[in-house]
């Protein structure tokens, strides 16, 4: 495998578990995974300070020990040689008083080092063993041992992410006994809806054997569409001993595909599981799903030309499950323009030459080619890239593309916000430079965020306008390819995510100024909490976290949206102070309204209605109101709410 070469806590997560990559005063380790680090064992003694030998179960006084280590095994690949001793606490999680000196333990030689467990006498003591990348091999030694020392291991059920759409399920809790020994563990369950509300609580006593791997099933009852917490504890005689939280939740399913609203996928550069994800983007009633074959892997040697497996892999999935494909062509290759935007004519033949090979290997089951994404921007920067030479590109890779697959829709990807003066005179340019005659589309990302795309100044429609004059006279679709909002402290809640998908979904239903919606993106691109460009997703990252492909709360809203607002056609839009409503006719006769406040918490009143209404909130949870007047006082506040009812009642 090859690594770039930089500090090994610069790599990502899933590189620092494949290849353990770091550089120390020039010295390369190269590693496997952690969980093939077991190869081999540790022998300890321990013993006190009149040199007396101590056994495992001993109680442990205050006062030094002795901690003999010696690493065996047989010398094979994948062997940790010599790990260090870095970290212990005993066995209740308290580290205060704990100290000991820091060691290196080789392969079959002995290593002491000295143990002061002094803060809490007859507590465990457990030693904890890390790899050269600081990462945790073998097993822990643990002294003063009183119960088993227990490691979670994640969940399981027969749904992906723990996504539920029924009241009733099982998730199954899976652990392993780290010692040597077998013994009873002493497992605590326990469920906690969105708000915190305890809703189960159980404790379960399995025997285990020793090293052994088990699962508990837990039968969970979720009464409600929405978020909740599984946490689970591994009990002792001082307190938890270990304890882990998982995401799980219910969701309200099974719309139809919308044709209008789609979703950005990464499986172009390796994330998520292709099938688990468009079953997932099936089930929200997502239609579309926009991704990337970029022009550096298709051709790596010049006019040598490959497509992957793995993009037909996705692209033929997605049809199986009824939804289009949108395929972004672009980005620069290192074999032209030295990878920077192509410009001069031997890089937009190539670039023609690319696209049209594309086209031609997927005719018939790509729906969209959106030329390049965002060539406007400061990463495609030179003063050769041009609105002028941006609209030559598209108008020979189109040409390419109508050769292959004249039924095919094509999209350039412009600017659509007027606050960046530079980038929008790329639009303006391209636009003069008649790039709308080669193309049928034009793509934007409207990103408003922090801004709810309702904000009266800052919002979707109000930032769009001088856009849309300015494109109106060329006839050309309008296609929002990316819109999202990151939930992470420095943009948004997952509550606020979720409403702001929602309300530009409603929006633009009853509205109709785009041709179609694709959110930005369907999945978590990592796990920092405080990097905006991994926590756009809809639901958690595939990897590297407790709960892999969980849903976020823009899962649920989504979902929802889509099930309640199926087989609706062009609403209304009626605004009321601070209160926006929207009002659909669906194709079984019903009223479907959708309304949210801009402002805060407050009433509406409506009237006229029926006896019997149902008020559904964000995540479909329907509460049904009846009224011999037909006049109702509905509570609001900034979540997107429905009103469904029979208008011949």
């Amino acid at each position: 495998q090859t690594a770039r070469y930089k500090e090994y806590s610069q790599h990502t997560e899933e590189e620092q578990q494949q290849v353990g990559l770091y550089i120390d005063n020039l010295k390369v380790f190269l590693g496997s995974a952690p969980a093939e680090l077991t190869k081999g064992y540790y022998e300890s003694a321990l013993y006190d300070d009149s040199g007396k030998k101590c056994d495992e179960t001993d109680i442990l006084q205050s006062g030094q020990y002795q901690l003999q280590l010696t690493l065996r095994g047989n010398d094979t690949a994948g062997m940790v040689r010599q790990g260090t001793l870095i970290a212990a606490q005993y066995a209740d999680g308290k580290l205060t008083g704990v100290e000991l000196s820091q060691g290196t333990v080789t392969r079959e030689r002995e290593t002491t080092v000295s143990v002061f467990p002094d803060y809490m006498p007859g507590a465990e003591l457990v030693l904890y063993f890390w790899d050269e990348c600081q990462r945790p091999v073998i097993r822990p030694v643990q002294y003063g041992r009183k119960e088993l020392y227990i490691e979670f291991l994640g969940t399981a059920s027969d749904v992906p992410g723990n996504i539920f759409t029924q009241e009733q399920g099982t998730v199954k809790v899976q652990f392993q006994n780290l010692l040597d020994h077998a013994g009873t563990a002493e497992i605590g369950v326990a469920l906690q809806d969105g708000s915190g509300r305890l809703l189960m609580e159980e404790t379960y006593l399995p025997e285990l054997e020793k090293y052994a791997r088990e699962e508990i099933s837990c039968p969970v009852r979720l009464p409600d569409y929405g978020t909740y917490t599984l946490t689970v504890s591994a009990l002792g005689t001082g307190g938890d001993v270990r304890r882990q939280t998982y995401h799980i939740s219910r969701v309200l399913a099974g719309a139809a595909l919308a044709t209008d609203f789609g979703v950005n996928t990464h499986f172009n550069q390796g994330k998520g599981n292709v099938e688990r994800n468009l079953d997932l983007i099936q089930a929200a009633g997502m239609g579309w799903i926009r991704d990337e074959i970029s022009w550096a892997s298709v051709e790596q040697e010049k006019g040598v030309l490959n497509i992957q497996e793995r993009w037909d892999r996705f692209v033929d999935e997605a049809r199986t499950r009824g939804q289009e494909v949108l395929l972004i062509l672009g980005a620069g290759n290192p074999l032209y323009a030295d990878g920077k935007f192509p410009t001069g004519d031997e890089a937009v033949a190539a670039f023609a030459n690319y696209a049209g090979a594309v086209a031609a290997h997927f005719a018939g089951r790509v729906s969209c080619y959106e030329i390049f994404n965002e060539p406007y921007t400061n990463r495609y920067y030179s003063s050769e890239n041009t609105g002028e030479a941006y609209a030559e590109l598209v108008k020979a890779a189109a040409e390419a593309i109508r050769a292959a697959d004249p039924e095919v829709k094509i999209a350039a990807n412009l600017e659509c916000f007027t606050r960046d003066t530079h980038h929008y005179n790329y639009t303006k340019a391209a636009l003069n430079a008649g790039i709308c005659s080669s193309v049928d589309i034009i793509s934007i990302h409207p990103y408003v965020q922090p801004a709810a795309p309702d904000d009266p100044e800052k919002g979707l429609l109000e930032s769009c306008e001088t856009f849309f004059r300015d494109t109106a006279p060329y006839g050309c679709e309008i296609w929002i390819t990316e819109i999202g909002w990151a939930s992470c402290p420095q943009y948004v809640s997952q509550r606020e995510a979720a409403a702001g998908i929602v309300k530009t979904k409603i929006m633009n239903m009853a509205e109709k100024r785009f041709d179609k919606i694709f959110i930005y993106d369907f999945q978590d691109d990592g796990n920092d909490p405080n990097d905006s460009e991994q926590n756009y997703g809809m639901i958690r990252a595939w990897q590297g976290n407790l709960s892999p492909d969980s849903a976020k709360e823009a899962y649920l809203a989504v979902s929802a949206a889509s099930k309640l607002l199926a087989g609706c056609g062009a609403g209304e839009a009626a605004r009321d102070g601070g209160i926006r409503q929207y009002g659909f006719q669906n194709n079984q006769g019903q009223r479907v309204l959708a309304f949210w406040s801009r402002t805060g918490p407050g009433e509406m009143e409506l009237t006229d209605l029926p006896n019997q209404i149902v008020l559904y909130d964000m995540f479909g949870n329907g509460t049904v109101f009846t009224s011999s007047t037909g006049t109702y006082t509905i509570p609001v506040d900034l979540d997107v709410a429905y009103i469904v009812y029979d208008e011949s009642e």
